[in-house]
């Protein structure tokens, strides 16, 4: 049975997840992990490390909103992909967020990416996993992403107070 542990800054927990971000996800996805951290433990959001026994597997990071969780990143160890984590942190997301419904963006599918075969990939595993593509398409950082739900529908007004509270937090860390 999965747990989770919140991250701390300077812990062997920050250590990992810091690695495991930086090999998952591409420089140009990426946020600040400052304000990762600024945010986690806020009414804004979490970052977790995400353990099987004491063994971490994996990391993801939320945000909140009013009955609406934002899955920002998830991201599973590689010596741990293809195992069914994915899919068990996702139910431990769900379980632990009843009645919320969840959001996240995933690239959309390109034929003319690189990764198109990856993308379609992940859509996939998502859609397995009770998500479904909302057909509302968001760019960030030059890559266009497919908004997926669970749970019922997202509108991208709904998703601005979210991200607005994440930039709060990311403010008051710039001004320190």
């Amino acid at each position: 049975m999965l747990s989770s542990r919140r991250i701390a800054e300077g812990t062997g927990d920050y250590f990992y997840a810091l690695d495991l971000y930086d090999f998952s996800f591409p420089r140009y996805e990426q946020i600040d992990i400052r304000i990762i951290m600024a945010v986690s433990g806020s009414d804004a959001g979490d970052f977790f490390v995400i353990l099987d026994g004491e063994t971490r597997v994996g990391t993801a990071y939320m945000l909140y909103g009013r009955d609406l969780v934002y899955l920002y990143y998830l991201a599973v160890d590689p010596g741990f992909r293809g195992k069914g984590y994915g899919s068990d942190i996702l139910a431990m997301i769900k379980d632990r967020n009843p009645g919320c419904r969840i959001a996240l963006n995933s690239e959309a599918p390109d034929e003319t990416a690189a990764n198109y075969l990856q993308r379609l990939d992940r859509i996939r595993f998502y859609e397995k996993n009770g998500f479904r593509d909302t057909g509302i398409r968001m760019p960030w950082r030059g890559v266009i992403f497919a908004l997926m739900t669970y749970g019922g529908d997202v509108s991208v007004p709904e998703l601005l107070p979210v991200f607005a509270k994440e930039s709060y937090y990311a403010y008051k860390f710039r001004r320190r």
